[in-house]
């Protein structure tokens, strides 16, 4: 069962890698703060020194080979080989050495002019490596970093995470490390507990936002375009840490074995990667106003919106035409935001101001030339009424059995006409169900000792399974590519998506 529960989070590999990358690129961008978002930090700054991986890797810190006990000598102290686990098994270990590949080389000769190899560009170096920029340079080349290349070679180490660890890097070896009241002010970010901050953590370059933006110009010349989905990530990173101090850390007050975690963890990601996206939205609005020093910026930026609405064949008749126009978009319109908020809408009420709120946006975006002026007030309120949704997140305990039971049956239900927009809206519908049944396991406390399908779930089990198949990206034989579009995703897929997900709004419904 593990092994099949891990194939339905597997969409995270075998079909969003297609689009999905680990690691994103950057450019220069600056923007005036958003609102204030609940568990926000500032960011890793020249405050603090790095200190780099080499100061966590002896076998007696975070080193070792997972054996050694905690202080009571009943269970496994995870936090002794969260380096080991890190080094040989996170892709993030190998961020920096991407940059040094054909496929890098390659994307830095179809920029062109103004572009340096793409290891020795901060563009690039600001989310492939841990260290940070300390100014802008015109030519966006980074000498002052060179210097220190040992630590580019960490990739996205320890400290890209949890912060420079010059100040903090003795302390946290003494007992009381954990309630030590001053682990913020020497440069420590806190992971434990927190999962607002862990996806903002996430988000700053897997979304990207000022100074990290993976635009269109990056994804034509062959950058992953950056679909972020956090319970998937979460799910499939090699976890350097005791998953199941993290699932008792959420408990679920019906159920002593029941955690929350996992619906909180779908429902942070949504909030917060909307927000991470609305931010980089406002960035880009604002390096086209005439007061801005950034120069000329392309408006609107193609990244924002739905890839294949574009990238189809234009053949006719052609099911395309065929479709129901979707309800507040003109035909011929942009297709704006499709990855990063479909599922916003299914989370609050037809009417709530969110709801209101995003499709206004929506719907100014999707103009051709959408008018910045009106673009970034509705930014404003929009990421002003994300933050007050983050604000129930900050506390352990914060959704019921019956919340995320609720939570599921919407997805299925509303994903049935959501499914049918694009791949990106299937994608997440998908991933929100498969989460949310996931987060129902995790109230029932099953989610450890589920070994064999119940039959009751093995129904739905298979209908996932018939989805994750629908939504692969082919692989030609004659031409086998990472990152093919869904060209196979057309209105008898769609018929058969329709169908499963009708299908497993009946079956969540089964206690």
């Amino acid at each position: 069962m593990l092994y099949r529960w891990r194939q339905f989070r597997g969409l995270r590999w075998t079909c969003l890698l297609a689009v999905w990358g680990w690691f994103a690129v950057s450019s220069a961008g600056a923007q005036e703060a958003g609102p204030s978002i609940p568990g926000a930090h500032p960011p890793v700054t020249s405050t603090f020194q790095l200190t780099g991986v080499g100061s966590c890797a002896a076998a007696g810190c975070h080193g070792g080979d997972g054996s050694r006990k905690k202080s009571d000598g009943t269970t496994v102290d995870f936090s002794s080989s969260s380096y080991s686990e890190w080094i040989q098994r996170d892709p993030h270990a190998r961020a920096y050495d991407v940059l040094l590949t054909e496929r890098s080389k390659n994307m830095v000769r179809q920029l062109g002019q103004g572009w340096h190899a793409a290891h020795e560009d901060s563009r690039c170096l600001v989310c492939h490596s841990t260290l940070e920029p300390t100014s802008a340079k015109a030519d966006y080349s980074v000498p002052q970093w060179l210097a220190q290349n040992e630590l580019l070679h960490d990739g996205v180490s320890c400290e890209a995470c949890h912060g420079a660890a010059e100040k903090w890097l003795g302390p946290h070896t003494e007992r009381n490390w954990r309630g030590h009241p001053a682990r913020e002010g020497l440069g420590f970010v806190d992971l434990r507990g927190n999962l607002v901050r862990r996806a903002e953590t996430c988000v700053k370059c897997h979304v990207g936002g000022p100074g990290r933006d993976v635009n269109h110009d990056l994804i034509a010349a062959g950058h992953p375009r950056l679909n972020f989905e956090l319970s998937a990530y979460h799910a499939n990173l090699p976890a350097h840490w005791n998953v199941e101090d993290d699932r008792r850390a959420f408990p679920l007050l019906e159920n002593s074995r029941g955690s929350i975690l996992e619906a909180k963890l779908w429902l942070v990601g949504q909030l917060t990667t909307a927000d991470a996206a609305l931010d980089l939205l406002a960035t880009r609005a604002e390096a086209v106003q005439p007061e801005s020093k950034g120069g000329a910026a392309a408006w609107p930026e193609f990244a924002e919106y739905g890839c294949f609405a574009c990238h189809h064949d234009l053949q006719s008749p052609n099911w395309r035409q065929q479709k129901e126009p979707i309800k507040g978009r003109k035909a011929g319109s942009y297709p704006w935001g499709t990855w990063n908020f479909p599922l916003l809408t299914v989370l609050e009420p037809p009417d709530s101001p969110l709801t209101d709120a995003l499709l206004k946006l929506e719907q100014t975006m999707g103009e051709p030339a959408p008018v910045v002026s009106d673009v970034l007030p509705q930014v404003k309120r929009a990421r002003e009424l994300i933050a007050a949704e983050l604000v129930k997140h900050t506390t352990p305990v914060s959704l019921t059995a019956d919340r995320i039971q609720q939570l599921l049956q919407r997805v299925t239900r509303d994903g049935q006409a959501l499914s049918g927009r694009d791949w990106d809206a299937a994608a997440q519908v998908y991933l929100g169900t498969v989460a949310l049944y996931h987060a129902r396991l995790q109230t029932e406390g099953k989610i450890s000792s589920l070994k064999v399908p119940e039959p009751a779930d093995q129904e739905l089990l298979t209908a996932l399974e018939t989805l994750r198949e629908k939504l692969k990206f082919p692989q030609p034989p004659e031409a086998p590519a990472r990152f093919a579009s869904p060209r196979n995703f057309d209105s008898d897929r769609i018929k058969v998506i329709h169908e499963q997900f009708k299908k497993l709004e009946e079956l969540v419904k089964r206690p």
